[in-house]
Protein backbone atom coordinates (compact mmCIF):
# COMPACT_ATOMS: atom_id res chain seq x y z
CA UNK A 1 0.00 0.00 0.00
CA UNK A 2 1.47 3.47 -0.69
CA UNK A 3 1.47 6.07 1.73
CA UNK A 4 2.64 9.16 2.38
CA UNK A 5 5.46 9.26 5.28
CA UNK A 6 4.59 11.46 8.49
CA UNK A 7 6.27 12.33 11.30
CA UNK A 8 3.89 12.15 14.28
CA UNK A 9 4.79 13.16 18.20
CA UNK A 10 3.61 11.76 20.91
CA UNK A 11 3.30 15.04 22.47
CA UNK A 12 0.03 16.92 22.17
CA UNK A 13 2.12 19.99 21.39
CA UNK A 14 4.38 18.53 19.08
CA UNK A 15 4.15 19.99 15.41
CA UNK A 16 6.29 18.58 12.34
CA UNK A 17 8.95 21.18 11.21
CA UNK A 18 10.10 19.31 7.80
CA UNK A 19 13.84 18.97 6.63
CA UNK A 20 14.93 17.79 3.35
CA UNK A 21 18.78 17.69 2.08
CA UNK A 22 20.27 15.98 -0.63
CA UNK A 23 24.27 15.24 -0.63
CA UNK A 24 26.77 13.02 -1.95
CA UNK A 25 26.79 13.62 -5.88
CA UNK A 26 29.42 11.81 -8.12
CA UNK A 27 31.41 10.32 -10.44
CA UNK A 28 32.49 10.98 -13.85
CA UNK A 29 31.96 8.38 -16.27
CA UNK A 30 34.31 7.39 -19.02
CA UNK A 31 34.16 6.78 -22.68
CA UNK A 32 30.60 6.61 -23.99
CA UNK A 33 31.17 3.12 -24.59
CA UNK A 34 33.07 2.09 -21.54
CA UNK A 35 31.15 -0.41 -18.87
CA UNK A 36 32.13 1.89 -16.08
CA UNK A 37 29.00 3.55 -14.66
CA UNK A 38 28.14 7.23 -13.44
CA UNK A 39 26.73 7.07 -10.27
CA UNK A 40 24.47 10.11 -8.25
CA UNK A 41 23.42 9.77 -4.77
CA UNK A 42 20.80 11.74 -2.69
CA UNK A 43 19.04 11.96 0.77
CA UNK A 44 15.89 13.14 2.15
CA UNK A 45 14.78 13.11 5.82
CA UNK A 46 12.17 14.23 8.01
CA UNK A 47 12.55 15.76 11.21
CA UNK A 48 9.43 16.34 14.00
CA UNK A 49 9.65 18.15 16.97
CA UNK A 50 7.42 20.64 19.42
CA UNK A 51 8.90 24.25 17.60
CA UNK A 52 6.91 27.15 19.30
CA UNK A 53 6.87 27.94 23.12
CA UNK A 54 4.83 30.51 25.04
CA UNK A 55 6.66 31.04 28.79
CA UNK A 56 3.96 33.04 30.80
CA UNK A 57 4.66 34.37 34.55
CA UNK A 58 2.43 30.70 35.10
CA UNK A 59 1.82 28.98 32.61
CA UNK A 60 4.20 26.75 29.65
CA UNK A 61 2.13 26.54 26.19
CA UNK A 62 2.98 24.80 23.46
CA UNK A 63 1.77 25.70 19.47
CA UNK A 64 0.13 22.47 18.48
CA UNK A 65 0.79 22.49 14.40
CA UNK A 66 -1.14 19.57 13.67
CA UNK A 67 -4.21 20.62 15.27
CA UNK A 68 -3.86 24.11 13.68
CA UNK A 69 -3.17 21.97 10.16
CA UNK A 70 -7.14 21.15 10.22
CA UNK A 71 -8.26 24.50 9.65
CA UNK A 72 -7.31 24.42 6.37
CA UNK A 73 -7.88 22.58 3.20
CA UNK A 74 -5.47 21.65 0.28
CA UNK A 75 -6.84 20.10 -2.32
CA UNK A 76 -6.50 20.04 -6.14
CA UNK A 77 -8.17 23.02 -7.63
CA UNK A 78 -8.09 22.09 -11.66
CA UNK A 79 -6.67 20.29 -14.51
CA UNK A 80 -5.09 18.41 -15.64
CA UNK A 81 -3.33 20.38 -18.34
CA UNK A 82 -1.23 18.06 -20.96
CA UNK A 83 2.01 19.24 -22.81
CA UNK A 84 4.46 16.30 -24.32
CA UNK A 85 8.47 16.87 -25.40
CA UNK A 86 10.36 14.33 -27.00
CA UNK A 87 8.20 14.01 -30.42
CA UNK A 88 10.77 12.41 -32.78
CA UNK A 89 10.29 12.45 -36.42
CA UNK A 90 7.62 14.67 -37.40
CA UNK A 91 6.26 14.91 -34.21
CA UNK A 92 4.84 11.12 -34.08
CA UNK A 93 5.28 10.86 -30.47
CA UNK A 94 3.47 13.53 -30.02
CA UNK A 95 0.37 13.20 -31.84
CA UNK A 96 -2.70 13.13 -30.15
CA UNK A 97 -3.36 9.64 -30.69
CA UNK A 98 -0.65 8.81 -28.73
CA UNK A 99 -1.77 10.45 -25.55
CA UNK A 100 -1.54 8.35 -22.71
CA UNK A 101 -5.37 8.14 -20.13
CA UNK A 102 -4.19 10.31 -17.75
CA UNK A 103 -3.44 9.41 -14.28
CA UNK A 104 -4.87 10.43 -11.00
CA UNK A 105 -3.64 12.96 -9.67
CA UNK A 106 -0.72 12.94 -6.91
CA UNK A 107 -1.71 13.35 -3.57
CA UNK A 108 -1.21 17.12 -2.22
CA UNK A 109 1.99 18.16 -1.04
CA UNK A 110 0.80 18.44 2.97
CA UNK A 111 4.23 20.80 3.39
CA UNK A 112 2.14 23.61 1.73
CA UNK A 113 0.19 23.61 4.69
CA UNK A 114 2.92 24.47 6.68
CA UNK A 115 3.41 28.44 6.03
CA UNK A 116 0.18 29.53 6.57
CA UNK A 117 -0.28 27.22 10.13
CA UNK A 118 3.26 29.19 10.96
CA UNK A 119 2.01 32.40 9.41
CA UNK A 120 -1.43 32.33 11.60
CA UNK A 121 -0.17 30.70 15.09
CA UNK A 122 -0.40 34.46 16.59
CA UNK A 123 -4.16 34.42 15.20
CA UNK A 124 -4.84 30.96 16.97
CA UNK A 125 -3.47 32.26 19.99
CA UNK A 126 -5.10 35.66 20.71
CA UNK A 127 -8.22 34.37 18.32
CA UNK A 128 -9.50 36.30 14.97
CA UNK A 129 -9.31 35.57 11.22
CA UNK A 130 -6.97 33.09 10.03
CA UNK A 131 -5.54 34.04 6.40
CA UNK A 132 -3.82 32.05 3.55
CA UNK A 133 -1.31 34.63 1.82
CA UNK A 134 -1.69 34.77 -1.87
CA UNK A 135 1.95 33.09 -2.60
CA UNK A 136 0.93 30.36 -0.27
CA UNK A 137 -2.72 29.73 -1.75
CA UNK A 138 -1.55 27.63 -5.33
CA UNK A 139 0.84 25.38 -6.42
CA UNK A 140 1.36 22.82 -9.18
CA UNK A 141 2.05 19.03 -9.25
CA UNK A 142 2.72 16.86 -12.36
CA UNK A 143 3.67 13.36 -13.78
CA UNK A 144 5.03 12.25 -17.13
CA UNK A 145 3.96 9.07 -18.73
CA UNK A 146 5.05 8.00 -22.53
CA UNK A 147 3.13 8.10 -24.79
CA UNK A 148 1.08 4.79 -26.39
CA UNK A 149 3.58 3.57 -28.46
CA UNK A 150 6.55 3.52 -25.42
CA UNK A 151 8.31 6.67 -26.90
CA UNK A 152 7.32 10.75 -26.48
CA UNK A 153 7.38 12.50 -22.91
CA UNK A 154 3.41 13.17 -21.82
CA UNK A 155 3.43 15.58 -18.79
CA UNK A 156 -0.23 15.77 -16.94
CA UNK A 157 -0.41 19.33 -14.28
CA UNK A 158 -2.85 20.08 -11.70
CA UNK A 159 -3.45 23.10 -9.70
CA UNK A 160 -3.86 22.64 -6.25
CA UNK A 161 -5.06 24.96 -3.56
CA UNK A 162 -4.83 25.53 0.02
CA UNK A 163 -7.68 27.37 1.55
CA UNK A 164 -8.78 28.13 5.17
CA UNK A 165 -11.74 25.68 6.01
CA UNK A 166 -15.58 27.32 5.39
CA UNK A 167 -16.99 28.71 8.85
CA UNK A 168 -14.30 28.48 10.85
CA UNK A 169 -13.36 32.27 11.06
CA UNK A 170 -13.10 33.47 13.64
CA UNK A 171 -11.10 31.25 15.80
CA UNK A 172 -11.23 32.14 19.66
CA UNK A 173 -7.94 32.78 21.87
CA UNK A 174 -5.63 30.13 22.49
CA UNK A 175 -7.23 27.59 19.82
CA UNK A 176 -4.56 25.45 18.56
CA UNK A 177 -2.12 26.22 21.71
CA UNK A 178 -1.83 23.25 24.41
CA UNK A 179 -1.05 23.99 28.45
CA UNK A 180 2.16 21.99 28.69
CA UNK A 181 2.77 22.86 32.07
CA UNK A 182 1.66 25.03 35.36
CA UNK A 183 4.98 25.09 36.60
CA UNK A 184 7.28 26.63 34.00
CA UNK A 185 10.49 26.01 36.59
CA UNK A 186 9.64 22.08 35.66
CA UNK A 187 10.07 22.86 32.03
CA UNK A 188 9.42 20.96 28.62
CA UNK A 189 11.23 17.83 27.63
CA UNK A 190 11.87 18.26 23.85
CA UNK A 191 11.15 14.45 21.91
CA UNK A 192 11.78 14.62 18.69
CA UNK A 193 11.26 11.87 15.68
CA UNK A 194 11.64 11.05 11.97
CA UNK A 195 12.90 9.29 8.90
CA UNK A 196 15.44 9.00 6.80
CA UNK A 197 15.48 7.41 2.96
CA UNK A 198 18.55 7.23 0.81
CA UNK A 199 18.58 7.36 -3.32
CA UNK A 200 21.42 6.21 -5.57
CA UNK A 201 20.97 6.05 -8.97
CA UNK A 202 23.65 3.78 -11.93
CA UNK A 203 23.84 4.88 -15.05
CA UNK A 204 25.76 1.84 -17.45
CA UNK A 205 26.23 2.78 -21.29
CA UNK A 206 27.54 0.37 -23.75
CA UNK A 207 25.96 -3.02 -24.95
CA UNK A 208 24.78 -3.51 -21.39
CA UNK A 209 23.35 0.36 -21.01
CA UNK A 210 20.75 0.48 -18.27
CA UNK A 211 20.00 3.19 -16.10
CA UNK A 212 19.04 2.08 -11.94
CA UNK A 213 17.48 3.79 -9.29
CA UNK A 214 18.25 2.48 -5.78
CA UNK A 215 16.71 3.05 -2.22
CA UNK A 216 18.22 1.21 -0.19
CA UNK A 217 20.10 1.79 3.20
CA UNK A 218 21.61 -1.80 3.41
CA UNK A 219 24.32 -2.40 1.93
CA UNK A 220 25.68 -5.83 0.97
CA UNK A 221 27.11 -7.24 4.00
CA UNK A 222 23.89 -6.85 5.73
CA UNK A 223 24.99 -3.49 7.34
CA UNK A 224 23.64 0.04 7.65
CA UNK A 225 24.73 2.60 5.29
CA UNK A 226 24.15 5.33 8.21
CA UNK A 227 27.29 5.99 9.95
CA UNK A 228 28.10 9.16 12.97
CA UNK A 229 24.36 9.72 12.69
CA UNK A 230 22.66 11.25 15.59
CA UNK A 231 19.97 14.16 17.01
CA UNK A 232 21.39 17.38 18.97
CA UNK A 233 19.34 19.83 21.24
CA UNK A 234 21.29 22.88 21.42
CA UNK A 235 20.24 26.41 23.09
CA UNK A 236 21.77 29.02 21.16
CA UNK A 237 24.13 32.19 22.39
CA UNK A 238 27.40 32.86 23.13
CA UNK A 239 28.41 30.15 23.49
CA UNK A 240 25.88 27.78 22.18
CA UNK A 241 25.27 25.13 24.98
CA UNK A 242 24.24 21.19 24.07
CA UNK A 243 20.83 20.18 26.15
CA UNK A 244 21.29 16.87 25.13
CA UNK A 245 22.46 14.57 22.05
CA UNK A 246 21.24 10.96 21.20
CA UNK A 247 23.30 8.44 18.83
CA UNK A 248 21.71 6.76 16.35
CA UNK A 249 23.79 3.58 16.81
CA UNK A 250 23.01 0.39 15.51
CA UNK A 251 19.27 -0.36 14.37
CA UNK A 252 17.14 -1.31 16.86
CA UNK A 253 19.35 -0.73 20.10
CA UNK A 254 17.62 1.08 21.01
CA UNK A 255 17.39 4.25 18.80
CA UNK A 256 15.70 3.54 15.47
CA UNK A 257 14.48 0.62 12.83
CA UNK A 258 15.12 -0.13 9.67
CA UNK A 259 12.04 -0.83 7.57
CA UNK A 260 12.31 -2.68 3.99
CA UNK A 261 11.04 -3.17 0.97
CA UNK A 262 8.33 -0.80 2.04
CA UNK A 263 6.37 2.07 -0.65
CA UNK A 264 6.85 5.21 0.39
CA UNK A 265 6.97 8.75 -1.04
CA UNK A 266 10.58 10.28 -1.73
CA UNK A 267 11.23 14.18 -1.55
CA UNK A 268 14.99 14.99 -2.01
CA UNK A 269 14.30 18.40 -2.09
CA UNK A 270 17.82 20.02 -1.78
CA UNK A 271 21.57 20.43 -2.47
CA UNK A 272 23.22 19.93 -5.85
CA UNK A 273 21.21 17.92 -8.81
CA UNK A 274 23.25 19.17 -11.88
CA UNK A 275 26.60 17.58 -11.63
CA UNK A 276 26.52 14.99 -12.78
CA UNK A 277 22.66 15.83 -14.62
CA UNK A 278 19.89 13.43 -15.41
CA UNK A 279 20.69 11.29 -12.91
CA UNK A 280 18.68 11.93 -9.95
CA UNK A 281 14.72 10.91 -10.01
CA UNK A 282 12.37 12.34 -9.72
CA UNK A 283 12.34 15.36 -11.56
CA UNK A 284 14.12 18.58 -9.29
CA UNK A 285 10.59 20.74 -9.64
CA UNK A 286 7.96 21.23 -10.32
CA UNK A 287 7.08 23.70 -13.51
CA UNK A 288 6.57 26.62 -10.46
CA UNK A 289 9.77 26.13 -9.27
CA UNK A 290 9.54 23.86 -5.87
CA UNK A 291 10.27 20.54 -4.94
CA UNK A 292 8.40 17.58 -5.61
CA UNK A 293 8.49 13.75 -4.99
CA UNK A 294 7.57 10.45 -5.95
CA UNK A 295 6.65 7.11 -4.81
CA UNK A 296 9.35 4.42 -4.56
CA UNK A 297 7.57 1.93 -6.68
CA UNK A 298 6.75 3.94 -9.30
CA UNK A 299 10.64 5.66 -9.73
CA UNK A 300 11.87 1.84 -9.44
CA UNK A 301 9.11 0.87 -12.43
CA UNK A 302 10.01 3.48 -14.57
CA UNK A 303 7.23 5.64 -14.20
CA UNK A 304 8.93 8.78 -13.20
CA UNK A 305 11.43 11.08 -15.36
CA UNK A 306 14.73 11.47 -14.18
CA UNK A 307 16.29 15.35 -14.12
CA UNK A 308 16.86 14.98 -17.64
CA UNK A 309 13.47 15.01 -18.22
CA UNK A 310 13.99 11.76 -20.19
CA UNK A 311 15.74 9.19 -18.49
CA UNK A 312 13.82 6.24 -16.60
CA UNK A 313 14.44 3.39 -14.55
CA UNK A 314 14.60 0.32 -16.98
CA UNK A 315 16.55 -2.54 -14.60
CA UNK A 316 13.33 -5.08 -14.12
CA UNK A 317 15.86 -6.30 -11.31
CA UNK A 318 14.61 -3.94 -8.82
CA UNK A 319 10.20 -3.65 -9.98
CA UNK A 320 7.93 -4.14 -7.27
CA UNK A 321 11.11 -4.66 -4.51
CA UNK A 322 10.16 -0.96 -2.87
CA UNK A 323 12.96 0.55 -0.73
CA UNK A 324 14.51 1.16 3.11
CA UNK A 325 13.10 3.40 5.28
CA UNK A 326 14.85 4.49 8.64
CA UNK A 327 12.56 5.73 11.18
CA UNK A 328 12.85 6.62 14.64
CA UNK A 329 11.40 8.25 17.49
CA UNK A 330 7.59 8.02 17.47
CA UNK A 331 7.86 6.71 14.11
CA UNK A 332 9.71 3.39 15.26
CA UNK A 333 7.64 0.24 15.68
CA UNK A 334 10.14 -1.53 17.78
CA UNK A 335 10.07 1.55 20.72
CA UNK A 336 6.79 3.92 19.68
CA UNK A 337 7.89 6.86 21.80
CA UNK A 338 10.15 10.08 20.57
CA UNK A 339 13.57 10.59 21.36
CA UNK A 340 13.83 12.76 24.43
CA UNK A 341 16.54 15.10 24.20
CA UNK A 342 16.85 17.54 26.68
CA UNK A 343 14.54 20.16 28.83
CA UNK A 344 13.89 23.42 28.34
CA UNK A 345 13.19 25.85 31.04
CA UNK A 346 13.82 29.52 29.74
CA UNK A 347 12.92 32.04 26.75
CA UNK A 348 15.22 31.66 23.96
CA UNK A 349 15.94 29.93 20.74
CA UNK A 350 16.87 26.68 20.25
CA UNK A 351 17.80 24.55 17.97
CA UNK A 352 17.21 20.40 17.00
CA UNK A 353 20.14 18.94 14.64
CA UNK A 354 19.71 15.36 13.02
CA UNK A 355 23.52 14.83 12.17
CA UNK A 356 25.37 11.94 9.91
CA UNK A 357 27.20 10.40 7.24
CA UNK A 358 25.49 7.92 4.51
CA UNK A 359 27.42 5.75 3.37
CA UNK A 360 28.01 5.28 -1.08
CA UNK A 361 26.68 2.15 -2.68
CA UNK A 362 29.77 0.82 -4.47
CA UNK A 363 31.34 3.56 -6.60
CA UNK A 364 29.93 6.27 -4.64
CA UNK A 365 31.53 8.39 -1.96
CA UNK A 366 30.42 8.57 1.51
CA UNK A 367 28.11 11.52 2.04
CA UNK A 368 27.36 14.09 4.98
CA UNK A 369 23.98 15.39 6.07
CA UNK A 370 22.69 17.56 8.41
CA UNK A 371 19.17 19.37 8.91
CA UNK A 372 18.02 21.31 11.94
CA UNK A 373 14.79 22.24 13.55
CA UNK A 374 13.96 25.74 15.61
CA UNK A 375 12.71 25.88 19.05
CA UNK A 376 11.07 29.41 19.83
CA UNK A 377 10.49 30.13 23.92
CA UNK A 378 8.84 33.29 23.92
CA UNK A 379 7.14 35.62 26.56
CA UNK A 380 4.48 36.46 24.34
CA UNK A 381 3.49 35.60 20.95
CA UNK A 382 5.47 36.74 18.50
CA UNK A 383 4.76 36.21 14.27
CA UNK A 384 7.03 34.60 12.52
Amino acid sequence: MKHQVSTVASRAGALVAGAAVAAGLLVASGAAQAAKPTNAQSLSFTLSSPQNFILTSEEFWAYDQTAAREFFTNGVFSGPTVSCTGGGPGGVNCQPGNQPDAPDAPAPDPNRVNAPVNNNQCVFWEGGNLTVQTGNRDYMNFLSRPGKNGAGNWRFTWTYNVGVVAGVNPVAQMTAWVLESESPADGVPIAVSGSLAGQSTQLMTGRNARFKTSHTLIDGFGAPRLNNAGIRLTKLGAPNVDLGTIELGLPGFPNYSVLQNVDFFYLANAGTFNFPPGLLVPEQSNPDGTPRGAFVSDIQNGLVVATDGQTRDNFPGNDGQGGDLIVFGAEDPQNGEPLVLGVIDEPGSYKVTLFGELKGNPGEIDAGFEGTADIRVNSACVAP
